[in-house]
């Protein structure tokens, strides 16, 4: 295996842990999001009951707008983790193509050396049998 390819090979892992990496936040965030999601199913559910909602709405509305800011905050870090995701995909691609080409070049250029080594045999071979027949 050559120099160019062992690098190119490193580099598709890099791009695949970090492409990895990336998803693994979406899905935290992800989670978050559904845990905000029943905090705030509780907070309404608490607001609705009978014995406590009119004792705790100014607590419980306090909570839900803290909720609501939290959720806010959490979609727009899934948006960009989202992008991120994304951009981390695409330069993973890019570096498994790089890595096909490398390895495609260097098919070919075994192959060539390997056809250049049988002419020469061939070459050879014919100066040979030229040379016992002269």
């Amino acid at each position: 295996m050559s120099n160019r390819t062992r690098k190119a090979r490193r580099l598709v892992a890099l791009q695949d842990q970090l492409h990895r990496s990336s998803e693994w936040k979406l899905a935290g965030i992800r989670t978050d999001i559904v845990q905000n999601e029943h905090t705030r199913t509780a907070l309404l559910d608490t607001l609705t009951d009978e014995l406590l909602g009119p004792v705790l709405v100014d607590v419980a509305a306090r909570r839900l707008k803290t909720v609501a800011r939290e959720r806010a905050v959490l979609s727009s870090a899934e948006t960009t983790q989202a992008a991120k995701v994304l951009e981390e995909a695409q330069r993973l691609k890019r570096a498994e193509r790089m890595l096909e080409k490398v390895r495609t070049a260097e098919a070919h250029a075994r192959e060539k050396a390997d056809f250049d080594t049988l002419l020469d045999q061939v070459a050879a071979r014919s100066a040979k049998s030229d040379a016992d027949g002269a």
